[in-house]
């Protein structure tokens, strides 16, 4: 993952948690995300004790979370990533893809599916009521409901 890592890796952090970070990018290139994603929260913890916030780390539990399936928590991290690092463009990037998730899974569950409805209040409490990606969603989900059937509604009919 090549990233501009040049102000975290400045942060007064230990030694250990710059490479349990190294090693967590080491295995999402791998393709081991699960393994990332724990390593991830135990740093993201660490930092939290230490009173430190990482946009940088807080993208990469993202990132993680998002490629194994947790889109609840990949909407709260791309979201923290966000407010901590507005210039990180990876953040928006993966923001969209996060939110390309969701309107796809919205897609194919409907309107009245509870993890979409769990999904949607996610992106409700962490993006701001203005933020691009909520008012997407919002459309979609009006256009779901208005269209009355949903995707799994169908492939029952």
């Amino acid at each position: 993952m090549e990233q501009d890592r040049s102000k975290f890796v400045s942060d007064p952090i230990p030694d250990h948690i710059h490479r349990a970070i190294e090693k967590a990018e080491h295995l999402g290139e791998e393709r081991l995300w699960a393994r990332a994603c724990e390593i991830l929260v135990g740093v993201n913890a660490e930092l939290h004790e230490l009173g430190v916030e990482s946009g940088f780390v807080a993208w990469l539990l993202a990132v993680a979370c998002d490629t194994i399936g947790e889109l609840e928590a990949a909407i709260g991290y791309i979201a923290q990533a966000r407010a901590l690092d507005l210039a990180f463009n990876r953040v928006i990037g993966s923001e969209k893809i996060i939110v390309g998730h969701v309107l796809t899974l919205l897609d194919a569950a409907g309107h009245r599916d509870p993890e979409v409805l769990s999904l949607v209040e996610a992106i409700r409490r962490n993006f701001p009521a203005n933020h691009p990606g909520l008012r997407l969603v919002e459309e979609k989900l009006a256009q779901t409901a208005a269209d009355g059937e949903t995707g799994r509604e169908r492939a029952v009919a």
